[in-house]
């Protein structure tokens, strides 16, 4: 499915009804809201995420209401380097602390 005025192709989402799920950039993300808005559509939700290790991370994710159905956009940021780093410190200190506390 295209949005008018939004050049990102959105993969249709098995539910009751039709939802169009894509991951964005910035730019793609501000675009989505002024052609829904343009396009008569309202934002439902928006709120914050986390992607996993080995994908972009997901900052946050809206859903909008047009006439085809919902629409759920992710805005990513591919990780840098220092993030990758911090998140796996966290992650093996997390593990560290499950190990003592289940001893």
């Amino acid at each position: 499915m295209k949005i008018s005025g939004f050049d990102v192709e959105l993969q249709c989402v098995l539910a009751p009804v039709p939802i169009w799920h894509a991951r964005v950039t910035v730019d793609e993300w501000r675009a989505a809201a002024a052609a829904v808005r343009e396009g008569g559509g309202r934002l439902l939700a928006m709120w914050g995420a986390a992607g996993l290790a080995d994908e972009p991370m997901v900052l946050a994710c809206a859903a909008y209401v047009v006439l085809e159905g919902l629409i759920w956009l992710e805005l990513t940021k591919a990780p840098s380097e220092k993030e990758t780093e911090r998140s796996e410190t966290i992650s093996k200190r997390c593990r560290r602390k499950l190990s003592a506390t289940t001893i």
